[in-house]
């Protein structure tokens, strides 16, 4: 078949039309007549000469009329051809010959970018019906990706805001960081509740979005996906994306994605053709993903990873105040952008601040701009940002600030719309570049790894076995190494002196709670003084440096903090207790009784106050006394454990009480007991395994006779709940004919692998017993540390540093009283190393 050349020719108008619907009617005819083999054959158009004259007179109608299109729409096509051109102009001198239209005609609406969904629905149309490729294109398209990646590139941010206190450390490679399999679980479940909300929202609107240029071209609206796709589509993204969060991050970050997506969904939506007050409603979905990542990172280092904990917890302010910036920010955004199209929301029936109430639409995007100098200066005074945060960020506020100024003045006009959009675009990314590069503790961190800071050789950490085998020695040692020895911030030490006792002073049982900030507030019992007192240490540099802050006074009895004091600090608020507030415990003994009291600080230890009266019993040595607190917060209660002798039925047992306001406890619950009378558990310590989801509590035995062979034995109890440790059976704490004795202490390191580490301390030895099996009876082994012997020795393990062991030393049990002054220390082991130590029976 042979069509004639003018048929073949391009034709060079923009409305084809009619030119199409006459070559479609050929093409028609075409088809039908090629049923016939003979149908196109040379001959059969010259025999048929009616076919012929409607052929050529058809054909002749069309040249016609393509020529009549050509005359009518000749300016037409050159104005359009000219804008055809345009599009071929580089960005740059495309922006300067806006700015140049905006100089000549103020009035003049600046670009609003492509809707991307709409971009992709236009590759979806022209890809192959059926295709996969077209497929995929249209669900992302449903999915808002430029929106949904900002959405993800906030909650990453924040992720990445959150202040590990590993970041201090002065080696690169002794910095910790957060999880990676967290992180991606943050990142995909979040992309997949941005997509849920997004396909939800165009599902409620296609008639709505047709109606503005920016939309218009939405999947929905040209029909390339039926709405049954569309929320099978939104549903299985938002089941995917809620359960990745809440199995692979933690329950709390999932509730906020899901409720993002009723937010953003259920009432945004809707409210956009309801209120203006759509606007609040929309900037609040957009300050939820920080929170999110927020609560991402700070679920690795909580006590028991509450809401409550995550939300509003010691540390949860710079999250709110990673939100409070999302939040403030999308009003200059979205005021300028809504402006230039302001006649299209009013068309399409959206009830925005840009055409209901211009002037009030230029009054709330300054009002917002000028709102995140104190955010970010927040965020500097959180502990997130170095202080020279304040600094660039108010540079580039400064900047935002003057667009919307400028904005509010002209109320949209003279191009300021067009300057606080893009002010707005380049804003939001660079003040949070700057966050980050302004870390807390990141730019100390880098500089000491440029610039060396001398570490003590860990080879020097472990004394050669044997060594100083007699108790006086080792005490001497300590002494005389406390005094050369000069530990480095962050570092690893041996023996760093806390306090030097001098005259009758010995100090025993020390405690200490760490800070969100990493902050270590430290303290002992002070034998010697009358009435005796707990003395308050703080230090901000992981032991190196040690200052005294305070001393916590019995303000109540007047007898004295006679010893085994006890310290926490709340991880979300209790009663009129804000979260923050450290929390002090210890024994006062009387002529008549003994008390365990409770006091608080909501100034980081530098002065206390009396709560209330935990537990009473009777004087010691009256078989009926109670000591050897410990605290412990867990979910919406404070856990107050403790020894006790008050149950006739046993020599001695531990018990438990909890209180949700701090002042009034609840009935006593049993831990442990045994049904030998004169088995005395004693000395509870509680730790979280959190690979395992299960509590373990430590505590020794004291008996007139060796309970299975063993002199004051360390028991453990694991338990679902740290509060029904009765239910389960405890088991000693063995390696072979190797036991511990006496006043332990239990913490748990990520560190060792996948289950991580549990490390048990105790009062009779140097080394520790370590058990990388979730704590399976056989799996115990023990390690040599140089850390001297101390009675009830704790441990820590640093925030942020799972691999930072810091064992606090102190006196002997049989120098009490003695005249060595043993100080106060503190020692920094690697923690791997100490895996690797042998045993030294």
């Amino acid at each position: 078949m042979s069509f004639r050349p003018t048929l073949l020719q391009p034709i060079a108008v923009r409305d084809k039309s009619s030119a199409f619907s006459v070559i479609s009617s050929y093409r028609a005819s075409a088809a039908t007549a090629g049923k016939d083999g003979n149908a196109f054959s040379k001959g059969y158009f010259r025999a048929n000469p009616l076919l012929k004259d409607s052929f050529w007179r058809s054909t002749h109608d069309l040249q016609s009329s393509i020529a009549s299109i050509r005359s009518m729409n000749g300016r037409q096509s050159n104005k359009e051809h000219v804008s055809a051109t345009a599009e071929e102009v580089l960005p740059h001198r495309r922006r300067k010959k806006a700015k140049e239209q905006v100089a000549e005609d103020p009035e003049t609406a600046y670009p609003i970018p492509h809707d991307a969904s709409a971009k992709l629905a236009n590759i979806s149309s022209t890809l192959p019906n059926q295709s996969l490729k077209r497929l995929l294109a249209t669900y992302l398209s449903l999915s808002k990706p430029r929106l949904s990646f900002l959405v993800v590139l906030t909650a990453t941010a924040a992720y990445s805001l959150y202040p590990v206190p590993g970041l201090l450390a002065p080696a690169a490679t002794a910095a910790p960081s957060l999880s990676t399999l967290t992180l991606f679980f943050l990142t995909s479940g979040t992309a997949l509740c941005s997509a849920s909300a997004n396909a939800l929202n165009m599902l409620m609107e296609p008639e709505h979005d047709a109606k503005m240029s920016r939309t218009r071209n939405r999947p929905l609206v040209r029909k390339l996906i039926s709405p049954r796709g569309a929320i099978a589509f939104a549903i299985a993204c938002g089941v995917m994306g809620t359960g990745a969060l809440y199995y692979g991050v933690n329950p709390t970050t999932a509730f906020l994605g899901a409720a993002n997506i009723v937010l953003y969904a259920g009432i945004y939506t809707p409210m956009k053709r309801m209120h203006v007050l759509n606007t609040w409603v929309g900037a609040v979905v957009g300050g939820i993903p920080p929170l999110m990542g927020w609560t991402a990172a700070a679920s690795q280092y909580a006590h028991d990873g509450t809401w409550e904990e995550l939300l509003f917890g010691e540390g949860s302010a710079g999250g709110w105040l990673c939100a409070a910036l999302l939040y403030a920010w999308q009003f200059p955004h979205f005021n300028a952008l809504s402006w230039s199209i302001r006649d299209e929301y009013r068309n399409a029936g959206y009830r925005m601040l840009a055409w209901v109430n211009p002037a009030m639409n230029g009054r709330v995007a300054l009002r917002y701009a000028i709102l995140m100098f104190p955010i970010c200066i927040g965020l500097s005074y959180a502990g997130v940002t170095d202080w020279s945060y304040v600094v660039t960020s108010s540079a580039v506020n400064g900047w935002m600030a003057l667009k919307a100024w400028q904005f509010w003045k002209a109320q949209g006009h003279k191009g300021t719309a067009r300057g606080l959009f893009w002010a707005s675009i380049w804003h939001l990314p660079i003040v949070m570049v700057l966050a980050m590069a302004q870390k807390k503790g990141l730019g100390e961190r880098l500089y000491r790894s440029v610039f060396g800071y001398a570490d003590i050789d860990e080879e020097d950490l472990y004394y050669e076995a044997g060594e100083l085998e007699e108790e006086e020695q080792r005490q001497l040692a300590i002494v005389e190494g406390a005094k050369r020895n000069v530990p480095q911030p962050w570092s690893f030490f041996i023996n760093n002196t806390i306090y030097q006792t001098v005259g009758n002073q010995s100090i025993t049982y020390p405690r200490y709670v760490e800070l969100h900030d990493g902050t270590i507030i430290a303290t002992a019992s002070l034998i010697g003084p009358s009435p005796s007192y707990f003395p308050i240490f703080e230090s901000t540099d992981g032991g190196a440096t040690w200052t005294h802050v305070s001393d916590l006074y019995d303000t109540v009895n007047g007898w004295g903090m006679s010893a085994q004091p006890a310290l926490a600090v709340l991880h979300s608020p209790l009663g009129d207790f804000p979260a923050g507030t450290i929390l002090g415990s210890g024994n006062s003994w009387g002529p008549n009784a003994s008390r365990i009291d409770l006091y608080a600080s909501r100034d980081q230890a530098r002065t206390w106050e009396f709560v209330s009266h935990i537990a009473e019993g009777k004087q010691p040595g009256s078989n009926s006394a109670i000591w050897e607190p410990y605290l412990m917060q867990y979910k919406d209660e404070l856990i107050a454990y403790y020894s006790d002798e008050r149950d006739t039925a046993h020599s001695q047992k531990l018990s438990h009480q909890t209180s949700s306001d701090l002042k009034t406890w609840g009935p006593v619950v049993e831990d442990v007991a045994y049904d030998e009378v004169s088995y005395r558990p004693g000395m509870t310590i509680v730790a979280y395994i959190p690979p395992i989801e299960q509590w373990i509590l430590v505590h020794e035995i004291g008996t007139g006779t060796p309970l299975d062979g063993y002199g004051y034995p360390v028991y453990y109890v694991m338990a679902d709940s740290p509060l029904d440790f009765a239910s389960s059976e405890g088991q000693p704490i063995v390696q072979g004919d190797k036991a511990m004795g006496s006043s332990p202490y239990v913490v748990w390191s990520p560190a060792g692998g996948e289950n991580g580490t549990i490390v048990v301390s105790d009062g009779s030895q140097r080394r520790v017993f370590t058990n990388t099996f979730g704590g399976q009876p056989d799996k115990w082994e023990g390690h040599m540390t140089p850390a001297g012997v101390t009675y009830s020795r704790a441990i820590q393990i640093l925030k942020g540093r799972p691999e930072h062991l810091m064992v606090y030393g102190g006196e002997t049990y049989s120098n009490i009283h003695g005249t060595l002054h043993t100080p106060f220390t503190a020692t920094v082991v690697n923690l791997t190393q100490v895996l690797e130590a042998p045993f030294d029976g």
